[in-house]
């Protein structure tokens, strides 16, 4: 019986003496990822890191090279970082140095504009952490996203006005208070996520819905539904879609107004594609793939409404690229991504109006047109018969449709 405990006690001490040593590897492992040269390049940041080594030289002797750095002018980015400057949080890095407002409105700025990943961004251009770049990258967004939302116009009565008398302007469709389309902005799929975020693409993604004026400004934006949603669906659970379709008086629409050179009354609407439903205040092309077949006149109502719904395509297309973060699947969090998104939609329309001579515009970059004949296929929300189109919104169609018929191009 001695003999059995003493053996056990044995054991036992044998068991502790591994736990030990395998404690002892996993402290050692532990040091040695910490390498001095990873210190030292860190450390170096003040000296040979983008904001203080090559940042001042383009400010100073190569302004269109701090533009495309940046995707705005020293002035523009002095004028953002002022709006930004006290709430961007002055947080120590791991080796206790500042990170100034400044650098982290600079690192967030190339991160958007570059596409490149935050590792690349921030360790091998500012040299900054990783964990500490997504957190400035996280924090920075946010900023952006709530000190530049008066980018978005309030909605009125004298605002949709304006803008209707624009689109007829540029684009030559009356009544008209915006374009509707939806951006999936591709991702790597979150944890937990794979189906909710898959969509028809075959790729993983969050939605952008918006609605674009005739200078492909935004004018209403939803972020963050998961890629497996439609267009449509998307639409229509977010709060703009719900009072477009339910409560237009809410957000202020005019009711009607007689349309050029005639005596005929129609309602203001939104243009939208195949995938959103036909509403008195929403208008999408006459249904049919083969173009042959359908009368003249409903060519005519398609080819324009074509023409005055492409300046949100191309909005997106402007957006994608002067921020290529879109380029590529955005590798983040949900928050963050969505945050990254927040962040530029308000830059895109703060642009549009701060530096205007040094932004794209729509025929310098390709559309970039969500509707593809995949999507047809795949999306039964695009059959005329799904949609249940009143016979109020298919006699504003038709009005229209009149209309561009004895006024065409």
């Amino acid at each position: 019986m001695e003999r059995h405990q003493q053996i056990q006690l044995f054991c036992v001490e044998v068991q502790k003496f591994c736990l030990l040593i395998r404690l002892n590897r996993l402290k050692q492992k532990s040091k040695r990822s910490r390498s001095c040269a990873v210190r030292k390049l860190l450390l170096d940041r003040g000296k040979d890191g983008f904001y203080f080594s090559r940042i001042p030289k383009m400010r100073l002797n190569d302004v269109q090279s701090f533009i495309n750095f940046h995707r705005m002018d020293p002035t523009t980015f002095d004028e953002l970082l002022h709006i930004l400057g006290p709430n961007l949080k002055n947080q120590p890095n791991r080796f206790n140095e500042e990170i100034s407002p400044g650098e982290r409105l600079a690192l967030t700025l190339r991160y958007l504009a570059s596409g490149d990943s935050m590792k690349s961004v921030g360790f091998y251009g500012f040299l900054i952490g990783a964990s500490t770049t997504s957190n400035i990258v996280r924090e920075t967004c946010q900023q952006i996203w709530e000190k530049l939302q008066y980018v978005f116009p309030t909605p009125s009565e004298d605002m949709w006005k304006s803008t209707s008398d624009e689109f007829f302007l540029e684009w030559d469709f009356p009544n008209c208070l915006g374009a509707i389309d939806g951006k999936h902005v591709v991702i790597q799929a979150f944890p937990n996520h794979n189906s909710l975020t898959y969509n028809y693409k075959h790729t993983h993604s969050l939605v952008l819905m918006a609605v674009a004026d005739a200078h492909y400004k935004f004018i209403m934006v939803d972020i963050g539904a998961l890629g497996h949603n439609s267009d449509g669906g998307v639409f229509k659970n977010s709060k703009f879609g719900n009072s477009i379709l339910h409560h237009p008086q809410n957000m202020k629409i005019p009711g009607e107004k007689v349309l050029p050179n005639t005596n005929e009354i129609a309602p203001f609407v939104f243009l939208a594609d195949e995938a959103f439903p036909l509403r008195k205040n929403i208008m999408r092309p006459y249904p049919g793939r083969n173009v042959t077949n359908l009368p003249q006149k409903e060519l005519i109502f398609n080819k324009r409404l074509s023409k005055a719904r492409r300046v949100v395509e191309n909005a997106f297309g402007i957006l994608s690229s002067r921020f290529r973060i879109y380029r590529k699947p955005i590798i983040a969090s949900k928050e963050t991504a969505i945050n990254i998104v927040k962040a530029t939609v308000c830059l895109h329309n703060w642009l549009r109006d701060k530096s205007a001579s040094n932004y794209l515009n729509a025929d310098e970059v390709e559309e970039d047109s969500e509707l593809d004949i995949t999507r047809i296929g795949l999306q039964p929300i695009l059959s005329s018969r799904s949609n249940h189109a009143s016979q109020d919104a298919m006699t504003v169609r038709n009005i229209f449709t009149n209309y561009f018929e004895s006024f065409p191009d």
